[in-house]
């Protein structure tokens, strides 16, 4: 063999190595992505994730049933209070002015006035 091809065949050689120790070196830090680990470990993070966001929820619903529970109760003192407004608009327009003078002053001493 002249040096010529034993410097290819050693080129070829180097970069099997080379290729070689690329691949195992990319192999480790990347897995395949198909691969059992890979699965268990996107399984488990998906596990995780599904137990936060269940917990999220219940949290949240039990918050919304509060606030629902708050909106309906003020809802029923806002029913209470309109109906009070509502009598009291309604004895306000039944005031009538007095005729007389003698009648504001009964008027008057009926709500507790002094009145010469």
């Amino acid at each position: 063999m002249t040096n010529v091809n034993k410097t290819i065949i050693g080129v070829a050689i180097g970069a099997i190595i080379l290729f070689l120790i690329i691949g195992f070196t990319i192999g480790k830090y990347h897995p395949d992505p198909n691969s059992q680990a890979v699965q268990d470990i996107v399984n488990k993070q998906l596990a995780e994730d599904k137990a936060a966001y269940e917990q999220t929820i219940k949290e949240k619903n039990a918050q919304l049933d509060d606030l629902s529970k708050q909106l309906i109760n003020s809802n029923k003192i806002i029913y209470i209070y309109r109906e009070q407004l509502n009598n009291l608009n309604v004895k306000v327009a039944n005031i009538k002015p007095p005729k007389t003078m003698t009648e504001a002053k009964t008027r008057l001493r009926g709500m507790k006035y002094e009145v010469k």
